[in-house]
């Protein structure tokens, strides 16, 4: 039997219309989309054309030219159709989008195999010709391309998958977007390809961000979940009971060892911890045997031994708990390597070759679509969250490319991205319980909005982490190196649906293996600085196991800060609002009123300079800036201050409104100066802390969560106690001594 390839590339053609609502007339010359405003050229023709088929290596189109057909419909859309003699014909449908605004369309396409053969169908690119200047503001962001024109219209295009995995390709004059769509087609089968969306607006690069987000609102991907107020300020540590990645996994020695390391890391600042999969992956009792790792998992329906089976697990999730600290699990979703994924030999991977897949070496891929198989992965998370997770990091959430011998669809390629959205609300429900939303961090390389709509979904910050592994080298001049983040960050902003939490990691088990842990590479001072980047910007921060050697008391204190200035875990970003030095990278959050200023010094040298607050620093005509971190303050007069940092330092500055301010230098906190023994001292405790009055000098201590409660001893002397720690209070000789231990750094400095 003749087996065609065929690659559809999509160009557009449109209808002739006049909006209803502004001055931009639409034409279709050609094929393509042409677009214009009062002569200005908006949306043009291109020499390419207007789409085109490739099979077997020949572009159909390109070879016999085709004058397609057009056919008007009573609601307002319009067909284009291109029919290759007995081969197949491409149908291009543009609807009009008014959800999104009067100017705006889906373009759909739609391919039927007019052949007496079998056809694979295995792309489909949708092109876009751009007759603006090359001088103009283009806005390139992953999932979207926005761009300005020489007219008062600006444009965007973004698309809607149908399952399939899609990625833009702007250029000067044309703008792609290749669409992963492959189907194994029969005489006469149609394939639908999902939805391209081009809208014209009138604004320029500073209405961008809004515009995307009105695209992600009007097909329905908006953040619908809030996320409580721990996960925004949480900081994460990633960790296997085993061991870390440079030790294989085998340093550490199971569940118990590692429960005994959790005050040590809440001592750290860590909040949520993702505890790396725990199905069993190798055979007793020689561990050195079975799986490589426990990303090679061999029994779904077993916590591995080894590490200490279900009933230790249990006892470190319910003591990570009991510490008031947040656990999250994993699962391992490629399968073959398993007794499980063995037995659904009809549900592996195939190439269009009927060759099995096997890009991990230990065995064969499942197709994520397979209902067989998300039975599997319903009853393997079933097991991990009875045992108390709250909830999972999904293992190559993205799948392992199409599957060409599906028992389910001739639609290949729905293995990807249609059977992980498939995989990820059965990992959702399994692992949903009666007193909370599970959290789920899907590992892809892409931080994909089509994940994170559902329930809470962070994103993995997989091309934050390669920023900092791929972009960043030894050596760099700091001016060049803050540039480069400025850039990064401020493309990405406003990319994701609004309200979207992201990871932000400078390692993790797979990076740590590819090239090595930062501070091997850039050394302890960069790599501190970095970090604080990674405080200092939205999302959520990480380390990776054992990143805090060499650098505790760092991690402490900046930690503790960042807990304490909430703007920085749920605030606005403004990259603009500071003007410092260029050896500095700054930012400026805002929340509920309240702002603060992040600092990374990424060079080796101190900084001492005026610090300007642009748009922040409207109305501060006196205020004070003080870090957390180092206890320093310094005077804000009109938005300005002076501000020093010293090599690699990190700064996390809350900005306090109408404080009395003396000196114009950051300067350590002023000594404490007692009461005079004359005045009386009120002492008040409760479960919510202790609040002490000498006169109009007050000091007061949060006790932070957990179910304190107080005692008093006798006349003068109490005990405020929880799970949390033990806080002594004697009141003796015009003075209270208070002598507090915590056993997890849930507690609030002693502000006086």
């Amino acid at each position: 039997m003749f087996r065609a390839c065929l690659i559809i590339l999509l160009c557009i053609g449109i209808i002739s219309s006049t909006s209803c609502c502004a001055d931009a007339v639409f034409d279709f010359g050609k094929g393509w989309l042409c677009a214009g405003q009062n002569g200005k050229g908006i949306l043009t023709e291109s020499p390419s054309p207007p789409a085109d088929v490739l099979i077997d290596d020949t572009w159909l189109l390109q070879t016999h030219s085709t004058p397609p057909s057009v056919d008007h419909q009573q609601d307002g859309s319009t067909a284009i159709r291109y029919s290759v003699g007995s081969i197949g014909m491409v149908e291009q449908t543009f609807r009009p989008h008014p959800g999104l605004n009067p100017d705006a369309w889906l373009r759909e396409l739609k391919y039927t195999n007019l052949s007496s053969e079998t056809q694979d169908l295995t792309q489909a690119v949708f092109r876009l010709g751009r007759a603006a200047s090359t001088q103009l503001q283009t806005w390139f962001p992953t999932h979207a391309v926005l761009f300005e024109t020489d007219s008062d219209f600006s444009v965007g295009t973004a698309f809607k998958t149908q399952g399939d995995f899609y990625a833009f390709i702007p250029g000067d004059t044309l703008i792609e977007v290749q669409v992963d769509a492959c189907w194994r087609l029969q005489p006469g089968q149609s394939a639908t390809i999902g939805q391209q969306g081009i809208w014209l607006f009138k604004g320029r690069k500073n209405d961008f961000h809004n515009q995307l987000q009105a695209w992600y609102r009007s097909i329905g991907c908006s953040i619908s979940t809030d996320y409580p107020a721990w996960l925004k300020e949480a900081i994460l540590y990633e960790t296997c009971a085993g061991g870390h990645v440079e030790a294989l996994f085998s340093d550490v020695g199971g569940f118990d060892p590692l429960s005994k390391q959790l005050e040590y890391l809440a001592d750290l600042g860590i909040t949520l911890f993702w505890f790396n999969a725990v199905h069993e992956h190798k055979t007793p009792p020689n561990a050195g045997s079975g799986g490589w790792n426990h990303y090679g998992v061999l029994d779904h329906t077993r916590i591995d031994s080894i590490l200490g089976g279900e009933e230790r697990f249990r006892h470190l999730i319910e003591k990570t708990r009991q510490l008031g600290l947040h656990p999250l699990g994993e699962i391992v979703l490629w399968g073959g390597a398993s007794k499980q994924g063995k037995q659904l030999e009809e549900w592996h991977i195939r190439d269009r070759n009927d060759q099995l897949l096997n890009p991990w070496g230990g065995g064969c891929v499942l197709d994520y679509s397979s209902p067989s198989w998300q039975k599997v992965i319903h009853d393997s998370v079933r097991l991990v969250a009875e045992c108390g997770i709250q909830g999972l990091r999904i293992d190559v959430m993205d799948g392992h490319g199409p599957n060409w011998s599906s028992p389910r669809t001739n639609h290949a390629s729905y293995s990807t991205l249609g059977g992980s959205l498939e995989m990820l609300e059965n990992i959702r429900e399994s692992s949903r319980t009666s007193s909370s939303e599970p959290i789920l961090i899907p590992e892809s390389l892409y931080d994909r909005p089509e994940y994170l709509y559902h329930g809470i979904t962070l994103g993995y910050g997989m091309q934050t982490t390669f920023f900092f592994v791929n972009s960043i080298h030894p050596g760099e001049e700091p001016e060049s190196l803050c540039s480069d983040l400025y850039r990064f960050f401020e493309n990405e902003q406003g990319s994701l649906p609004d309200g979207s939490l992201v990871l932000r990691t400078l390692n993790n088990h797979d990076t740590v293996v590819a090239e090595g842990r930062t501070i091997q590479r850039f050394g302890t001072g960069l790599s501190r600085a970095l970090y604080g980047v990674c405080l200092c910007v939205p999302g959520i921060p990480m380390l990776y196991q054992e990143d805090e050697v060499g650098s505790f008391e760092f991690l402490k204190q900046v930690h503790s800060a960042r807990r304490q200035i909430l703007p920085f875990s749920h605030g606005d970003v403004d990259y603009k609002g500071l003007r410092y030095s260029p050896k500095v990278f700054s930012v400026v959050r805002q929340y509920n009123g309240k702002t603060a200023v992040g600092l990374a010094n990424v060079s080796g040298d101190a900084i001492s300079s005026e610090a300007i607050l642009t748009t922040a620093g409207e109305g501060l005509k006196y205020a004070q800036a003080v870090d957390r971190v180092s206890g320093a303050t310094a005077s804000i007069r009109n938005g300005t201050f002076h501000w020093t940092l010293l090599p690699y330092q990190v700064a996390l500055i809350e900005i306090v409104k109408d404080a009395p301010t003396s000196g114009e230098h950051n300067t350590a906190a002023p000594p404490f100066i007692p009461p005079s023994s004359q005045e009386d001292i009120s002492l008040q405790a409760d479960s919510g802390g202790i609040r002490i009055q000498a006169g109009n000098l007050a000091a007061a201590l949060s006790a932070g969560p957990g179910n304190w409660s107080y005692e008093e001893q006798s006349a003068g002397k109490g005990i405020l106690s929880s799970t949390q720690g033990r806080i002594e209070l004697v009141q003796k000789d015009g003075a209270v001594q208070v002598d507090a231990l915590f056993l997890i750094p849930q507690a609030e400095e002693l502000s006086i």
